[in-house]
């Protein structure tokens, strides 16, 4: 999960849904795709989520985490299985966390 005073609980966190499922109960974040009896728009969520991690286009991309005012990506083996998007490879992700195969990047604007 994300390293102990990183952000405030209110930063949302957009993730797979196994993580995300988590996160609130374990940390306080809020999720972008989490629970899915707590999240709106459930399907939606669902299909975003994928293509963010897969094949939205890097401007989408980018504007996607603006409007919905995420904060920080996780990137473990589930967001790797939804896709083989490289999050090191753009300037408005910042890698924050780091430790075997999970990483936290937190979303930086200009």
């Amino acid at each position: 999960m994300l390293p102990a005073g990183s952000g405030i609980p209110h930063d949302p966190v957009l993730s797979a849904y196994e993580v995300g499922n988590a996160i609130p109960a374990r940390i306080g974040h809020k999720v972008y795709y989490g629970h899915w009896a707590e999240t709106m728009c459930y399907s939606e969520k669902s299909e975003t989520v994928s293509r963010f991690f897969s094949g939205m286009e890097d401007e989408e991309r980018r504007a996607f985490l603006t409007e919905n005012a995420i904060r920080y990506v996780f990137h473990g083996p589930g967001e790797r299985g939804l896709g083989s998007y490289d999050l090191a490879s753009v300037p408005y992700l910042h890698l924050c966390f780091q430790d075997g195969e999970v990483a936290i990047y937190k979303v930086v604007q200009p």
